[in-house]
């Protein structure tokens, strides 16, 4: 069950879009410099979902503030993707 504090905190929180791959979803972290791995089933779809961050870097943004959304790339968008 999400809290009201984490439903507020989601809301603003920002989203990473990634790569679906195997049911999940391989998402590029701009602090930790390297790659986190989510669990995405299939059909899940390109809306996104709160996660709680993987961060190893203590002074992300994303790890103290609780989290960030994930999403798969959309047709949309440009994708240079490392």
């Amino acid at each position: 069950m999400t809290s009201a504090l984490e439903k507020r905190l989601y809301k603003h929180a920002p989203i990473l879009r990634g790569v679906v791959e195997d049911n999940q979803i391989r998402v590029w972290c701009p602090y930790c410099d390297k790659h986190h791995f989510h669990g995405w089933p299939e059909g899940f779809g390109y809306k996104p979902a709160n996660v709680g961050a993987h961060c190893t870097n203590k002074n992300s943004p994303f790890y103290r503030g609780g989290g960030y959304q994930i999403a798969p790339f959309r047709k949309k968008d440009k994708v240079n993707y490392k």
